[in-house]
């Protein structure tokens, strides 16, 4: 099966082939503004979560959005590999993957940026120093802690501690620091402690005479940006809340999709379905029809449900669709539609889709 054809540059958003990822340009700005008229008040380094939309070329034109940033998240080693030529200073990978021939990567993407990789025992590290000796380069590591027992990572703080302990006192590595998780479902009392306790390990750390290190934090939750307050020097790993609608605005990223079917005046059949949209976190939102909604979908189509009574669907008429999963919506397509006016301006490449390894 072949793949579709862009549509050529200044082709109006409501004439692109359908369902086409988007992002609208101006909205994008805007929400990157605005995220950094907030962060700014909180003494902590950004490093975008570039694994949330997998594309070079979009993260050239966020970075470009916020002045100084030059390092970047990605959840694994192989989306790593994908962002190396960027000219970027350092890359932090997040995810615990097998030491074996992906070590490879690493120590070929490591003679172009620091490349920082999260270790969980004591075996991985001498393994790694092993491998990295033969190689020629010296590794960096990270030691993620997660605040449930179902995530990659160390759950147990001690554990996570003496690994620290471990690994700066082992020749052939160098520790630069903590990755931690904070999800915005999080109660306050969890937040607090999980808070409290990695304040423990860097005081635990320092009476032990271990040097400063770094706290990683991957959070959108100003609240929780709010209370970082380690003694250790501390960033933020974020994207997600500059694809969010700010200040009443729409989001800027969606799918827009046809209306191929009106069969009767309470539901419409769109012929954008699972393929081409994520659903795994609910279904998508539609953009500008309040009460409407996604009832299910298929692989290939959707049922919008018709609850607004000044909407008249014709066939062939555009819907945008906001996705509830941005990330995964990302992973679907090879391209991104940049638009700007309302007009396509220009278009970027999803080159790190599918990276998992």
């Amino acid at each position: 099966m072949e793949r579709p054809i862009p549509k050529p540059i200044g082709t109006a958003l409501q004439n692109l082939d359908t369902p086409s990822l988007y992002l609208e340009e101006e909205i994008f700005v805007h929400n990157c503004k605005r995220f950094l008229e907030k962060f700014s008040k909180y003494n902590l380094d950004l490093r975008p979560d570039v694994s949330l939309y997998r594309s070079s070329d979009l993260a050239r034109f966020h970075m470009s959005q916020f002045p100084g940033v030059n390092s970047v998240y990605t959840n694994t080693i192989s989306e790593a590999s994908i962002f190396a030529g960027m000219g970027l200073k350092d890359i932090l990978v997040g995810i615990p993957f097998p030491f074996d021939g992906r070590l490879d990567i690493l120590a070929d993407i490591s003679q172009k940026v620091t490349v920082t990789i999260p270790v969980v025992s004591k075996g991985s590290v001498d393994y790694l120093i092993a491998f990295s000796r033969d190689k020629g380069f010296y590794p960096r590591v990270t030691i993620p802690i997660v605040t449930d027992s179902t995530s990659l990572g160390l759950y147990d703080y001690k554990q996570a501690r003496d690994l620290a302990v471990y690994v700066q006192n082992t020749n052939g590595v160098e520790l630069n620091g903590f990755t931690l998780g904070m999800t915005e479902n999080l109660e306050d009392e969890v937040v607090q402690r999980v808070l409290g306790d990695v304040n423990n390990i860097l005081l635990s750390l320092s009476h032990k005479g271990t040097p400063g290190v770094k706290v990683s934090i991957i959070t959108s939750d100003f609240g929780v940006m709010e209370r970082l307050n380690f003694a250790a020097h501390t960033e933020v790993i974020d994207s997600s809340a500059i694809f969010e609608s700010i200040d009443l605005q729409d989001p800027p990223v969606g799918v827009i999709s046809s209306v191929m079917s009106h069969p009767q005046s309470d539901m419409v059949y769109l012929d954008c379905g699972q393929k081409s949209i994520s659903i795994d976190q609910g279904m998508p939102q539609p953009v500008g029809l309040s009460t409407s909604y996604v009832s299910q979908m298929s692989a290939e189509h959707g049922y919008l449900k018709v609850d607004d009574e000044n909407w008249l669907p014709k066939l062939g008429e555009r819907v945008k669709l906001n996705p509830s999963d941005v990330s995964d919506t990302f992973n679907l397509y090879d391209y991104l539609n940049v638009i700007s006016g309302g007009l396509l301006k220009t278009i970027y490449q999803i080159d790190a889709r599918g990276c998992y390894v």
